[in-house]
């Protein structure tokens, strides 16, 4: 007789953490930390472009593709590999489940989200002869960099829990908005930290100059849609025009 008292039947019973260990075949357990591996759908690549994180809204693994676009949660990573429906990913997922639970038993994990680290103090400095000899060359001038809030760094800490690194260098800039705030931090000869994002921010709208508010409002309000011309009024169409960007500099 066939014992279902220890059998799930909801896929929502189902550690993510499992689901993504056991279809990726992962060696490490997935106990909240971050974790980047070759795409399943691109094993040839060279720089692993497979990500797995926790959404922290859910307390469950996402992943994010960057080779193919491909992205979602445990269920939508089944589909994806096996080319399957919501519905038979589900079951198979159960499926697949009570059977390694069957052979292997359960275990209770640890989990706990990985803190990151995260930039904290910044200290500015003033332009030298080195920036002028670095920007120069790619014709850049200094008000071009002011224009653009673009200002060099002396050093800034990284922290995470009770840890702290301070990162200092000779070429280290930052970008900033309008209002002062830091959203990148630039690293030209790093190869592998190049850039830093602090914060989500479109560079170069604030420099924008519009001949129409009209047009500004459009640009600047993403949900605005317009589906023709035939929507805007004739005075409105004759005055839209491209957005000029004064790219002047001196050197």
């Amino acid at each position: 007789m066939l014992n279902t008292k220890n059998l799930i039947t909801n896929e929502k019973d189902i550690p993510s953490y499992w689901v993504f260990r056991y279809y990726l075949k992962l060696n490490e357990e997935l106990t909240g930390q971050d974790v980047k591996i070759k795409s399943v759908w691109n094993p040839s690549e060279r720089t692993p472009s497979f990500c797995l994180y926790v959404d922290k809204s859910k307390m469950c693994y996402m992943y994010k593709d960057f080779s193919t676009g491909k992205g979602g949660d445990k269920v939508t990573l089944v589909c994806d590999i096996f080319n399957i429906s919501y519905g038979a990913a589900v079951e198979k997922i159960i499926n697949d489940y009570n059977a390694y639970t069957k052979t292997n038993g359960t275990t209770k994990i640890s989990f706990k989200v990985e803190s990151k680290w995260q930039i904290g103090t910044i200290s500015n400095r003033e332009w030298n002869q080195n920036d002028a000899n670095y920007w120069l060359q790619y014709n850049i001038g200094s008000s071009m960099l002011n224009r653009y809030n673009v200002r060099p760094i002396e050093s800034y800490n990284m922290n995470k829990d009770n840890e702290s690194i301070k990162i200092e260098a000779k070429y280290l800039y930052g970008y900033y908005t309008k209002n002062g705030d830091i959203y990148k931090i630039y690293q030209p000869y790093n190869r592998k930290h190049k850039f830093h994002k602090v914060d989500s921010y479109v560079q170069g709208l604030d420099q924008l100059e519009y001949n129409n508010p009209y047009l500004k409002k459009i640009i600047t309000k993403p949900k605005i849609k317009i589906e023709s011309k035939k929507e805007l009024s004739l005075k409105q169409r004759q005055q839209i025009q491209r957005p000029k960007l004064n790219t002047r500099y001196n050197i």
